[in-house]
């Protein structure tokens, strides 16, 4: 590699380091306000998980915490996920910026555009088992458009991953059409004689 090559792979890497170095990044002292509405926080959740007890209601608590736990999840595997594509990303924009060969982790970049789609692919599909009449269009156009966003959004890391653009783009497309019309099946085949059946 010739030197300037070199050079602004040395200068990437140095950048990318520096940027994710725990030691560079802002803390700041939680204030006492804070600390005080945690700890009401707190006290106010331990006091209603103790009220739905006493009054019986717990198995409805659990199908809530569960619920409410899916839907965290969410946000929180979408950011593992976008984290780990652009670790690969930086790692390939250096060497490429170097003129090297791309030496990065195929698995992790994989891994991460998995978890960055896959949740929003999963809540599309349940709108569809939504047990009211015409109620799952509602949640789906937001989580479609939002979606759709997010699949442009992500493609130029595609591009710096040297990914195949076109698999990209058809993989997305066939979930896109296959999630409409499996939940149309399925609501046809299930939900439809369910509600009927009410």
């Amino acid at each position: 590699m010739h030197r300037r090559g070199f050079n602004a792979y040395m200068h990437g890497m140095v950048r990318f380091s520096n940027v994710r170095n725990k030691n560079n990044r802002r803390y700041k002292r939680v204030s006492n306000v804070r600390k005080a509405v945690n700890i009401i926080c707190f006290i106010l959740g331990i006091a209603i998980i103790i009220a739905v007890l006493a009054m019986g209601l717990a198995q409805m608590f659990i199908v809530g915490a569960l619920f409410f736990f899916g839907v965290a999840c969410v946000p929180l595997f979408m950011s593992i996920g976008k984290n780990m594509v652009m670790h690969e990303t930086e790692i390939a924009a250096n060497q490429k910026r170097a003129e090297q060969d791309l030496n990065f982790s195929v698995k992790k970049a994989m891994t991460g555009f998995f978890l960055m789609f896959t949740p929003l692919y999963v809540l599309m599909l349940g709108c569809f088992f939504i047990p009211v009449e015409d109620a799952w269009i509602v949640p789906y156009i937001p989580l479609f458009v939002f979606t759709l966003i997010s699949v442009l959004l992500s493609a130029h890391t595609v591009e710096m991953l040297d990914f195949s653009m076109k698999k990209y783009k058809v993989v997305h497309t066939l979930l896109f059409i296959g999630i409409i019309v499996f939940g149309l099946l399925a609501r046809g085949y299930f939900i439809f004689p369910y509600l009927n059946a009410q």
